[in-house]
C-alpha cells in the first residue's frame, strides 16, 4: 500500500481544503478478474472496513464515461474502487455545462504540474509542517489521478472531484439498494446483498460519517467547507497516525486559512 497526500489550493469556483486529499493504493487485494480482464475487489470487505471505522456506506455506483465536477460543502467523503479503472480529476471546477467540453476540451479550471513538497518550499511550509515524502502541494486548478480496483480516496469537504475515462465502458447505474443516499432499512442484509452484486465497468463504493450529505458544483461559503470538523477516525486506518488522524489537523488554523485566501 502507498499513501499520498495532495494539498489542493482553492480556485475561483471550488473551495478545496486546507486538509489533504488522501490516496491509498491497494487497500484491498484483487479477488478476481472479470470477463473484461479488469481486477475486482470484494465489496463486503470494503463495507466491513468502513463500517468498523465509523463510516456509513451510502452507495455503490457504476460510472459512465464522465460526469459533472462536484464537491460536498459540508461533509467529508471516502470512496473505494471496486472494479475497473478510471481517471479522477480533483480540485477543479467545470466552466461549461457541456460534458464533452468540460471533459475532453478546455472548459475546466486547468491546473499546473503537481510538485513535491520540500522543506524550503514556501507553499509547503505554509500548509504542512515541513517536507515529507509522498506529500504534494497542488497549485490552483487541481490534480488528475488514476484510480484502480482496491484504491481508496479520502476527500475533505470542499474538494471537487470528477470521474472520467472509465474502463471498461459501461452505462451509469446505481448498483446498491436505496436511492444512493444510504442503504436504509436494508442495512442488516448488506453483507449478503453486496455479495450478490455482479460488478461490471468502473464501480466505486462511497461512504460518509453521516447519512446526510450535500453536493454542489461551484461557489458557496468556502470557509464553511474548510471548517467542517475532522472525523474521529479514518475509514481505513481508524485512529492510527497513517490516516486522517495524523494528517488532518483538527479545525484548520488561521495560518492555513489565510494561506488559502491569498
Amino acid at each position: 500500500m502507498t499513501i499520498t497526500q495532495y494539498y489542493i489550493l482553492p480556485t475561483a469556483l471550488i473551495p478545496n481544503s486546507p486538509r489533504p486529499l488522501l490516496h491509498y493504493t491497494n487497500v484491498l487485494p484483487a479477488i478476481a478478474k472479470g470477463e473484461d480482464g479488469f481486477d475486482r475487489v470484494d465489496p463486503v470487505a470494503g463495507y466491513t472496513l468502513f463500517k468498523k471505522n465509523g463510516w456509513q456506506v451510502a452507495w455503490i455506483y457504476r460510472y459512465g464515461a464522465t460526469q459533472r465536477s462536484h464537491f460536498h460543502p459540508e461533509v467529508h467523503e471516502c470512496m473505494i474502487v471496486l472494479s475497473g479503472r478510471a481517471t479522477i480529476r480533483f480540485g477543479a471546477g467545470d466552466i461549461s455545462d457541456d460534458l464533452h467540453q468540460n471533459t475532453h476540451g478546455d472548459a475546466w479550471e486547468k491546473g499546473t504540474l503537481v510538485t513535491p513538497v520540500t522543506p524550503d518550499d514556501p507553499r509547503g511550509s505554509a500548509v504542512i509542517p515541513g517536507g515529507t515524502p509522498g506529500v504534494y502541494v497542488v497549485p490552483s486548478g487541481g490534480v488528475t489521478l488514476e484510480a484502480k480496483a482496491g484504491d481508496v480516496f479520502v476527500i475533505p469537504a470542499g474538494v471537487a472531484h470528477k470521474t472520467l475515462n472509465t474502463r471498461p465502458a459501461a452505462a451509469f447505474q446505481l448498483m446498491s439498494p436505496g436511492v444512493g443516499l444510504s442503504f436504509g432499512d436494508s442495512e442488516s442484509k448488506m453483507p449478503s446483498t453486496l455479495a450478490s452484486i455482479s460488478l461490471s465497468g468502473f464501480t466505486m463504493m462511497g461512504a460518509y460519517i453521516s447519512t446526510e450529505w450535500d453536493s454542489a458544483i461551484r461557489g458557496g461559503d468556502f470557509e464553511a467547507s474548510w471548517m467542517v470538523p475532522r472525523p474521529a477516525s479514518d475509514p481505513v486506518f481508524g485512529t492510527g497516525p497513517e490516516g486522517l488522524c495524523g494528517t488532518w489537523f483538527g479545525i484548520p488554523g488561521s495560518e492555513r486559512v489565510s494561506m488559502l485566501r491569498s
